[in-house]
C-alpha cells in the first residue's frame, strides 16, 4: 500500500462542511489506470497533451499526464462533459481558469498531486517531496522565503515550508514567484486597496500528506477545507 492510500482515513477527518474542496492524487495509480484505458487521454487539452510530449523523462511525462487527467476528471464531475478535450483559458502570469466555473489550482511532485477547488474562493496550492536542498544562505538570498516559512531554524524544511506557502499564496493570486524572490516584506506584503498589510497566515492551510511530503492551500479559510482522497 503507497502513502497516499495508507494516509486516507486523514483526508476523511477533516471539516466536511467547506467552501473549498482538497482533492489529493495518487499518482501512480492513475498512471496504472491510463496505461490500462488509453482513451483517458482524451480528456487532456491539445495544450496539455503536448505538454506531456515534451518531457524526455518517460516517468514525468506519464505523472503530468496522470496528474493532468485527475483534474479533468474532478472539473468534469462539477462541470460537465464540454471541458472534456478543450484547453483551459489562461491568466496572463499562465494560471488556467474555466469563464463561469469554479476556481482551481493544481500541484504534484514525486508521485503524488493535490488539487484544489472552490465556488467561492480563489484558490493556489503547492505540494513538495522533503528532500535536501543545496542553496546555501537561503534565508540571506532570499529573505521572502523566512517570512512564509513556519519553521525557526535554517535547514532544508524551513526552505521547503517558505516555498510551498509563498507558491500557494502567489498561485491563489496568478502571481509569478521567482519576480517575488528578491522582494522585502513591506513591499510583498502591501496592499494598495486600503492601509491594511496582507497577512499570509490568515489565508494559508497546511493539509494533509504523507509525513514525506509538505502541502500547503491559500484561499479563503473562513469557508472551510475539505479534503479528499481522488478514486481513479
Amino acid at each position: 500500500m503507497n502513502d497516499a492510500r495508507a494516509n486516507a482515513t486523514v483526508y476523511k477527518a477533516v471539516v466536511m462542511a467547506a467552501n473549498t474542496v482538497v482533492w489529493t492524487l495518487d499518482l501512480a495509480r492513475i498512471r496504472n489506470r491510463i496505461r490500462r484505458e488509453a482513451g483517458l487521454k482524451a480528456l487532456l487539452g491539445p495544450a496539455e497533451r503536448a505538454r506531456a510530449a515534451q518531457f524526455a523523462d518517460a516517468d514525468q511525462s506519464e505523472f503530468y499526464t496522470a496528474a493532468h487527467v485527475g483534474l479533468r476528471t474532478i472539473l468534469i464531475q462539477r462541470c460537465g462533459t464540454k471541458i472534456a478535450g478543450q484547453d483551459f483559458a489562461t491568466t496572463p502570469n499562465g494560471k488556467p481558469f474555466l469563464p463561469g466555473g469554479p476556481d482551481f489550482n493544481m500541484s504534484r511532485s514525486g508521485s503524488l498531486g493535490v488539487v484544489a477547488v472552490s465556488d467561492e474562493s480563489s484558490v493556489g496550492i503547492d505540494i513538495e517531496r522533503k528532500r535536501a536542498i543545496a542553496i546555501g544562505d537561503w534565508p540571506v538570498r532570499y529573505p521572502v522565503l523566512r517570512l512564509f516559512s513556519t519553521s525557526a531554524d535554517d535547514g532544508p524544511e524551513a526552505f521547503l515550508q517558505g516555498w510551498v506557502r509563498l507558491e500557494a499564496w502567489c498561485k491563489r493570486r496568478a502571481l509569478a514567484l521567482s519576480p517575488l524572490l528578491d522582494r522585502d516584506e513591506d513591499e510583498l506584503l502591501r496592499n494598495d486597496r486600503d492601509s491594511e498589510r496582507l497577512d499570509p497566515a490568515s489565508e494559508l492551510s497546511r493539509l494533509d500528506v504523507p509525513s514525506s511530503y509538505l502541502a500547503w492551500c491559500a484561499c479563503d479559510l473562513g469557508g472551510g477545507i475539505r479534503q479528499n482522497l481522488l478514486d481513479l
